[in-house]
């Protein structure tokens, strides 16, 4: 599993429903219903690791890696080039 309890993660802006996504490295999938679809490129915190998916504290459902982006950070963005 990529993700564990209490991190934040991005859900994918492109998720498409009722198509099979799956966790990386495993067989284990879910499918993405209408409800999930209303959550597209939101914020939300994994608040279970199970079975190889995923719950969020803000939605629920089961989720996997695929339907994610990825970690979600509130630290701004940097532009190293200014530093210098």
């Amino acid at each position: 599993m990529r993700y564990k309890v209490g991190d934040k993660v991005r859900i994918k802006s492109d998720l498409e429903r009722d198509k099979s996504y799956y966790m990386y490295g495993s067989d284990e999938w879910a499918t993405c219903n209408s409800a999930m679809i209303s959550h597209r490129g939101s914020i939300a915190t994994i608040s279970e690791c199970c079975i190889g998916q995923y719950r969020l504290c803000e939605f629920g459902y089961f989720w996997t890696d695929e339907m994610f982006d990825d970690l979600y950070s509130d630290l701004p963005d940097i532009d190293i080039k200014n530093l210098v």
